[in-house]
């Protein structure tokens, strides 16, 4: 379909066939190089226990983009590994000392999606709240299934998107719409689980 003289994007999303940690390291290699094409300079990583913050360090050595990683609740993350992302230029935060509102019904909308999906719009609007991004600045959002209730398979990331960031504020129910335009939040799916 053609709009007045544009010619339509066309980009590749890649689906797994199961969610979990065994998709971390292409996750993180899809998100790397999509955040270069675009040329965005932040990307957001949830890493419950260190393992794809770790990854997506490795990935990001020869780039000039900067990571804000949320983990959940500091004891369960490597206190070497926050060193490590700190001293390399990368911000470090955890969800349990953090305030922000994102309600349910909100979460369980996304999780429609996945629950990578949710996690992933979710830090980013932490990111925006923790001034990480600038509100309305596009970002690449890295998260996963989570490591409880996947056995084996879970932890890990298995979703990218790319992301405008918005404050978590702006979830609540009175927090009014924007125009319709503006409300396109997740601009791009670069992968998740089918």
């Amino acid at each position: 379909m053609m709009l007045e003289g544009k010619v339509p994007m066309q980009i590749q999303t890649t689906y797994f066939d199961e969610p979990g940690i065994a998709c971390t390291e292409e996750t993180v290699r899809l998100a790397a190089a999509r955040a270069k094409e675009l040329g965005v300079a932040r990307m957001v990583v949830a890493s419950s226990r260190g393992h794809t913050a770790r990854v997506a360090l490795k990935a990001l050595v020869k780039t000039d983009i900067k990571m804000f990683v949320l983990g959940e609740d500091r004891p369960d993350f490597p206190t070497g590994l926050v060193a490590d992302l700190e001293a390399a230029g990368h911000l470090v935060a955890f969800g349990s000392e953090l305030t922000y509102d994102y309600p349910e019904v909100v979460a369980n909308a996304y999780r429609k999606f996945g629950e990578g999906t949710k996690v992933a719009v979710e830090c980013a609007s932490v990111a925006a709240d923790q001034g990480f991004v600038a509100v309305g600045e596009e970002v690449v959002s890295v998260a996963g299934t989570g490591p409880w209730g996947y056995g084996e398979k879970g932890g890990g990331a298995d979703t990218a998107l790319v992301v405008e960031a918005h404050p978590s504020s702006e979830h609540r129910e009175d927090a009014g719409l924007p125009d319709k335009v503006d409300r396109r939040r997740v601009k791009e799916l670069i992968c998740k689980p089918r």
